[in-house]
């Protein structure tokens, strides 16, 4: 468990409406709870759990919209969601197959400094499977994005940065 209560000051922060200027920021908070969790319920199957809650706000932040200064005070900087959780499972099929899975979950994400523009939280669900083809030798199968998901990775005013679509990879690892 981590708990933690942050204040910055004297931060920048890229522009959401324009990636190539820096806004100057007074302060920023963030308070929050962090759990990890993980039980082995038999010597075959493992479980792993997340689960963050942050509560992040500009405390002094004013921006110019125009020619009007705008205070940003109180309002949840662009791209940081609430809640953020996780879990994995793990189960030894056999004594050289194990069997993976896990699912991450991201809230609602606001995309400008004004909390105007904003994108609904996304689930993404992963598969593997881990052979262990001879002694120091594994080979490894993984599928990210298993149910092929279109979320948004990044939110702004303007623009949203789709995530990546369903992918495969394969893996070789070697133990000398």
């Amino acid at each position: 468990v981590a708990v933690y209560d942050i204040e910055r000051r004297n931060l920048a922060i890229t522009d959401p409406n324009d990636r190539t200027r820096v806004l100057p920021v007074g302060r920023q908070g963030s308070t929050g709870v962090e759990v990890t969790a993980g039980w082995r319920p038999t010597a075959r199957l493992r479980g792993d759990l997340q689960l963050a809650y942050t509560d992040a706000q500009f405390d002094e932040f004013f921006e110019t919209v125009g020619t009007t200064v705008v205070s940003r005070a109180g309002n949840r900087p662009a791209n940081v969601p609430k809640w953020v959780a996780g879990a994995q499972l793990a189960w030894d099929a056999t004594s050289t197959l194990q069997l993976l899975a896990d699912w991450r979950h991201v809230g609602q994400r606001y995309g400008n400094t004004a909390n105007t523009v904003f994108e609904r939280g996304y689930h993404l669900l992963g598969l593997g499977l881990r052979w262990q083809a001879a002694a120091g030798l594994d080979v490894g199968l993984r599928v990210n994005n298993a149910t092929d998901r279109t979320y948004a990775a990044t939110v702004g005013p303007n623009l949203v940065v789709l995530g990546a679509r369903r992918s495969v990879s394969a893996s070789v690892d070697r133990k000398c």
